[in-house]
């Protein structure tokens, strides 16, 4: 809790490390000027840092510091298939073939706010037309339909909307805002927050199969076409929040928390505005 407000003085920082103000590291003095006590002036503190830490790091539960929870992390599979089967002799049968899934999964992202979700749904139809007209003599024609649509991506978190609403001037969001932040945060030895990116895809597939199998003694020949046309319809933002990490060198302490909570990142990083918008058609025999 203590570090929360910048007082490092109870931390167990490596042997001979303390806090110093980042401007004061250099490659000369890698451990810079430290702060007295090795706590950090409030004027010194990161005003990101700290919304980001009301808005997600939980008050600790358990002494010594320790927040424990159970978070449940839901996984839904509903399935359903139907098939009609229809003799219009004993040499002409069809059958019509028609199953649904929809597989639901929402991860959680490392702090209990920080959620994701995967949302795979699929239709698919199967169309069967089989005529017998001799027993060395078989015609089989198949049809399907198939749509696939995937979601993955975060959820919306409650506390913040994204990092502009922590106060963060420099971290322009790359996406409409009916699109949730991909959080990207590592604290080296600390902790860490991935997010997947917002990804959008629907897959259409039409595919007509027709044989005709001939058996002549110990042969069998099959002559026919398999005519398919794929379509995809896929949509990525990639990366549209920044990406931070912190290291503990840029206060000298090698000590990474000190290092967020002066707002002083080894490296921040975020795409441009792209996007992946792919169509695809695939005529094949």
């Amino acid at each position: 809790m203590a570090e929360r407000r910048g007082d490092f003085s109870q931390s167990r920082l490596p042997a001979g490390r303390a806090v110093a103000a980042p401007e004061t590291v250099t490659v000369q003095n890698p451990q810079g000027a430290p702060f007295p006590n090795n706590i950090i002036p409030a004027t010194w503190l990161d005003g990101v840092a700290q919304k980001f830490t009301q808005a997600f790091f939980p008050t600790p539960n358990l002494p010594n510091n320790f927040y424990s929870y159970n978070f449940s992390v839901p996984l839904d599979d509903d399935q359903l298939a139907l098939k009609l089967d229809h003799s219009i002799s004993d040499r002409h049968k069809t059958s019509i073939r028609w199953f649904y899934d929809d597989f639901r999964r929402l991860p959680n992202e490392a702090l209990e706010g920080i959620n994701s979700e995967f949302n795979w749904t699929t239709h698919n139809l199967t169309l069967n037309d089989t005529r017998t007209f001799s027993p060395t003599i078989v015609h089989n024609l198949t049809m399907t339909v198939n749509r696939n649509t995937f979601i993955r991506g975060p959820l919306q978190t409650k506390a913040a909307s994204n990092w502009d609403a922590l106060g963060c001037v420099s971290c322009p969001y790359l996406a409409p805002s009916s699109v949730p932040p991909d959080w990207q945060v590592q604290i080296a030895n600390g902790f860490g927050v991935r997010v997947s990116t917002a990804f959008f895809s629907y897959m259409m597939n039409y595919q007509v199969v027709d044989n005709l199998s001939i058996t002549k003694g110990n042969h069998l020949l099959t002559a026919g076409a398999d005519i398919a046309k794929v379509r995809r319809n896929g949509r990525e933002f990639f990366q549209v929040s920044p990406t931070f990490s912190f290291d503990g060198l840029r206060s000298g302490a090698a000590y990474r928390s000190a290092d967020f909570y002066l707002g002083a990142p080894r490296s921040v990083f975020q795409n441009s505005a792209l996007r992946s918008h792919p169509h695809k058609w695939t005529p094949f025999l």
